[in-house]
């Protein structure tokens, strides 16, 4: 249920974005520059576990372990091979499930040793102080200094990128993400941007004001929002609904999943984790409750 979850919520990107690049930060969980240290292949694959080095931070610190197996799908083109020993600009996004069967994942299990696994939607590749960024990635308009326009690629100085990337970001900070998920044909998604300005489907008004945003992650902070586990609460049935709250900062990306609110039979702890990310959603913007409120 998280899995599918989590996977509907990452694909169902129903907010317009001006360029490529805001798609990118959107959906990253870090963004790092790294070097491909290994390529590992696997049994009865053609892609390869990729183990990385982590060079600099560019978005959301984390563990200095990195591996990523990329993305390739009927719906997706098998990425193009990395180099071996290059650095990259790497947009990398968590699995929500795993990739590998079986026989697989015990194959690399002593490679990571509990590391999370990431994959990419986009690498740049790092030349020495120049970065070269695929055509029409860049937006037109406020663009970093310095590119040099190709055929197919631009370049672009690595630290007028960088300091212009951290710009970008800190702009597109903070937002929510709710999505509400029903099994049917009626499932609905709201992003919450930094002005406030709402859009997509399930809220109850078109943009927050400054009040109640800072009133908004004031009851994130208070239900310790950071943290909660991945999947709270528990569904009352097969085909009962589950919701979503994503939350971006500065920070990083944090989801979490709401199962349902059939609570009786969790243990405290997992009910004390339920009621919090209840009581976070109930202080949502939403067109309706979904979930009924907690009884005295």
């Amino acid at each position: 249920m998280l899995a599918a979850c989590l996977t509907v919520l990452c694909l169902a990107q129903s907010v317009a974005e001006s360029a490529p690049l805001d798609g990118l930060i959107e959906r990253a969980d870090r963004i790092v520059i790294a070097r491909v240290a290994a390529l590992h292949p696997l049994e009865g694959r053609t892609l390869q576990l990729v183990e990385l080095t982590l060079e600099q931070e560019v978005y959301a610190a984390g563990g200095e372990r990195l591996f990523a197996f990329p993305y390739a799908t009927k719906y997706s083109k098998v990425p193009d091979a990395l180099e071996l020993g290059q650095s990259y600009v790497f947009f990398l996004e968590l699995w929500s499930g795993s990739p590998f069967t079986e026989t697989q994942a015990a194959a690399v299990e002593p490679l990571l040793q509990g590391a999370p696994l990431y994959s990419w939607r986009a690498i740049w590749k790092v030349d020495r102080e120049r970065v070269t960024v695929p055509k029409g990635t860049l937006p037109l308009v406020d663009a970093p200094r310095g590119v040099m326009p190709g055929p197919n690629e631009d370049d672009v100085p690595r630290e007028e990128l960088l300091a212009w990337l951290a710009q970008r970001i800190e702009r597109s900070l903070p937002t929510i993400r709710v999505g509400h998920y029903t099994g049917g044909p009626s499932p609905w998604e709201f992003r919450i941007a930094p002005d406030g300005s709402i859009e997509g489907r399930g809220a109850s008004k078109a943009r927050l004001e400054a009040f109640d945003w800072k009133a908004l992650f004031e009851r994130l902070e208070q239900e310790r929002f950071d943290e909660l586990p991945k999947g709270v609460g528990a569904s009352w049935g097969p085909c009962s609904p589950s919701s979503v709250i994503e939350v971006r900062t500065g920070k990083g990306r944090k989801r979490v999943c709401i199962h349902g609110d059939y609570l009786e039979r969790l243990t405290p702890a997992e009910r004390d984790a339920a009621e919090r990310a209840l009581r976070v959603w109930r202080a949502l913007p939403l067109s309706e409750p979904v979930y009924a409120e907690a009884k005295k």
